[in-house]
Order: structure tokens, then C-alpha cells, then sequence
């Protein structure tokens, strides 16, 4: 789970507000005080988002010492969703790194598969066009 005390850490280390990361991941002012509070639970899009608005690596966020500690993330690829798993485990940073790297394949086959879905779907317009 994004780690709390590193959101804070770094926003303040970056220099913002908490109004200026609210509305630089648009979210109300509230919304993002339980982010730093971790009274909320983040899927990685958000936390990606975080890592952007402060640049710095998403694992900046999550790690605590040499371990990160992954704790109800919401994975969503592709629809696919692990919403009823909870993880309560500490993982060295070479296994996160390395399940991120898996769902980011998963991903870009996701994105492979929707371009040729796309790209067959130009073709039947053009050919009912003609």
C-alpha cells in the first residue's frame, strides 16, 4: 500500500501543499488528506499519478526501508480486478519491481489486443462505407 509517511515525506520534501497535490490529482482537499492519513485505499493509477505530480518512482511511495509493504491495492488491469484480495506481506523492492513488470506486460497486451480490435473494426466501417 502507497505508504503515508512517504506521501507526506515527499510532498513536503517537493515543496506542495496538500491543496496543490489535491488539485494536481484532482481531488478535493479532503480526498487527499485520508490519502496521507491512509485512510484510503488507492488503485495504481492514483498512485502512478502521485508519483508524477512529485517524480519520483512509484516504489519511492511504497517502500518502507528495503522492503515495500503491499496492503490492499487495488490492481485493476484490464477489468480485471483483485478488489476482495488483501495482501498483508512485506516484499523486497526486486519482487515488486518484478510484479510490475508483469502487469505492465499484462497491459500493453491488453493494448495490443484493443489496437487490432480497432484497427478490424476501421476495416468492416470502410467496407460497409463502400
Amino acid at each position: 500500500m502507497l505508504h503515508p509517511n512517504n506521501v507526506k515525506k515527499v510532498r513536503l520534501q517537493k515543496g506542495f501543499t496538500q491543496e496543490v497535490v489535491a488539485e494536481k490529482i484532482h481531488l478535493g482537499l479532503r480526498a487527499y488528506q485520508k490519502i496521507e492519513n491512509g485512510e484510503t485505499k488507492l488503485d495504481l493509477e492514483r498512485m502512478q499519478q502521485l508519483a508524477t505530480v512529485f517524480n519520483v518512482g512509484l516504489l519511492d511511495l511504497v517502500k518502507t526501508g528495503d522492503t515495500v509493504n503491499i496492503e490492499n491495492i487495488n490492481t485493476n488491469v484490464g477489468g480485471i480486478s483483485n478488489n476482495d484480495v488483501t495482501i498483508n506481506q512485506n516484499y523486497s523492492i526486486e519482487e515488486v519491481k518484478a510484479t510490475y513488470q508483469l502487469l505492465i506486460e499484462a497491459k500493453d497486451e491488453i493494448i495490443k489486443t484493443k489496437n487490432e480490435e480497432i484497427e478490424a473494426l476501421k476495416g468492416q466501417i470502410s467496407y460497409f462505407k463502400n
